[in-house]
């Protein structure tokens, strides 16, 4: 589960997604915690959220959330491959380029 939130997190998703991914296995690993309790601590979003993804990992019989994971870190090693050698693919072509971190702002107070 903080796999999928840190991966979830760089990719700049909401509140809500990153509670319901550092959640999604706690219903069915553990006998304490329902989806009611959960919508009671963090809401209906989180709840549905959480919900949904155990139904379809029980329904694909894998982790959604993991396989997620597995896809966007092979996506990001092809973004990483294809940066470093020109392509005309498509899925480069249109592909979101990584958020990249600015300085802040200087204070014009200091000097320096």
């Amino acid at each position: 589960p903080v796999e999928v939130c840190v991966i979830l997190a760089q990719l700049r998703a909401d509140t809500d997604t990153l509670c319901a991914a550092l959640l999604h296995d706690t219903v069915e690993d553990t006998e304490m915690v329902t989806f009611e309790s959960i919508e009671r601590q963090f809401g209906p979003v989180v709840a549905s959220i959480v919900e949904g993804e155990t139904k379809l990992s029980k329904r694909t019989g894998d982790d959604v959330a993991t396989t997620a994971t597995s896809e966007a870190e092979a996506s990001a090693a092809d973004d990483d491959a294809s940066s470093s050698s020109p392509s005309t693919s498509t899925a480069t072509a249109t592909a979101t380029p990584p958020a990249q971190e600015s300085e802040p702002p200087k204070d014009p107070k200091m000097n320096g």
